[in-house]
């Protein structure tokens, strides 16, 4: 059961990853082929601790994950543009019980995975979440940083075969 808690801003302690785990898949796309199109990602945060875990869901939904874009060939990269949201929602939480996962999108455009005019395409998309949760009956506050790669490839050129790839790379 998901609920939303609202808590006043007081200064995140130290780091702690060790309650939630990122995952991150291609919707519709196991393998992250590149086909010309833009690329739907599906990113999921969920609870492996033992704790209720209050995550700022509403937030991240509107500012979106940060994704940096990597080309393989030559390890040129290019970060994806964030989105701005208010600041309000920074404090509105949703609680995460143990087991339990919430799940947001976010979409690589094509046109950013064509800056690096490459075929085919080989690229790795990290993507990152970097906010303050609380965890808990006693909130206290932490940082939580963590990283998946995805490996996107494929050709760009419809008329191409596709290259098989690799998801769910842990950074």
């Amino acid at each position: 059961m998901l609920a939303t808690f609202f808590l006043f801003q007081t200064p995140a302690t130290a780091m702690d990853n060790r309650n939630l785990k990122i995952s991150a898949t291609c919707r519709n796309n196991v393998d992250c082929i590149y086909t010309g199109d833009n690329i739907k990602i599906d990113i999921t945060i969920k609870n492996i601790g033992p704790d209720v875990v209050g995550f700022p869901l509403e937030y991240i939904i509107r500012r979106g994950p940060k994704i940096k874009l990597i080309n393989e060939t030559n390890n040129e990269s290019r970060n994806q543009r964030i989105n701005l949201a208010p600041y309000d929602l920074l404090k509105k939480f949703k609680m995460i019980y143990p087991g339990e996962s919430v799940i947001f999108d976010a979409t690589i455009p094509s046109s950013e995975i064509l800056i690096f005019q490459q075929n085919p395409v080989d690229i790795t998309a990290e993507v990152s979440v970097l906010v303050e949760i609380f965890i808990g009956e006693k909130s206290q506050k932490y940082q939580y940083n963590d990283c998946i790669g995805l490996h996107i490839s494929g050709r760009s050129s419809s008329t191409n075969e596709n290259i098989p790839a690799t998801a769910n790379q842990r950074i």
